[in-house]
């Protein structure tokens, strides 16, 4: 027997427009975003300056364990810290595989800091603006970048939100990811690109904008990935 679609159905297999998902991200965060501002940019600075960035698999899977406890429970709690690290193991090994599958999108970023850090006198001499407003402008930029290259490995988009919100192993969210990915492709290639272009329009306009942005960009793909998994009737746990 044919199923028969009611208008709440169609709603939910509907992906929410991105201004709404946007406003909703926005909303989820507005009570503690200072915190989630300081988590975003610190912990992405320390992923990416680490080798090769490794610790960013530790760090993505922190950051949306804390934006789950907080659409969860409402509020995130600093003495939780730790608890947010419960998946580093995971975190690690996902990142490694995103590492091996997009090594082209995610290696720039830390190539990039090295290469500045090793060669900083004589990139501070060609330029015409002082050694201190140059190594703020690169530590700005620096998070923002690495979105941008996370965000441009659109099969594991999802990765970090299945590992934490769904509690699976690296594997399992790596497939679950790619899967999501697939049977929504027109639209997460619309949010890909949403997020993307904000970021590069957030470094233009003076680096800060994009920095700001950090914890709604986060937010946003816990949003949709809630949104998908609900509309696919993935189980809430693997």
């Amino acid at each position: 027997m044919q199923k028969t679609f009611t208008p709440e159905d169609h709603s939910q297999l509907t992906p929410p427009s991105l201004w709404r998902l946007f406003g909703d991200s926005i909303q989820l965060i507005r009570s503690q975003y200072g915190l989630f501002l300081i988590l975003c940019f610190t912990l992405l600075l320390l992923g990416v300056l680490s080798p090769l960035g490794a610790l960013l698999g530790p760090i993505l899977s922190a950051i949306h364990t804390a934006i789950a406890e907080k659409a969860e429970t409402g509020k995130i709690r600093l003495w939780n810290a730790m608890s947010w690290f419960r998946f580093s193991a995971d975190g690690l090994l996902t990142y490694m595989m995103m590492l091996a599958s997009c090594f082209l999108f995610l290696a720039p970023t830390s190539l990039i800091a090295y290469y500045a850090a090793s060669n900083w006198d004589s990139i501070s001499e060609k330029l015409p603006v002082t050694p201190p407003v140059i190594a703020a402008i690169l530590i700005a930029s620096i998070p923002s970048l690495a979105v941008i290259q996370l965000t441009l490995c659109v099969p594991f988009l999802f990765t970090f939100s299945i590992l934490t919100r769904d509690q699976c192993s690296a594997v399992e969210a790596v497939k679950r990811s790619i899967s999501l990915t697939t049977n929504h492709l027109s639209s997460v290639l619309r949010f890909s690109i949403f997020l993307i272009a904000v970021q590069i329009v957030g470094i233009i306009l003076l680096v800060i904008p994009g920095i700001l942005l950090l914890p709604v960009h986060f937010a946003m793909i816990h949003g949709l990935h809630r949104h998908l998994a609900s509309a696919d009737r993935h189980p809430e746990s693997c």
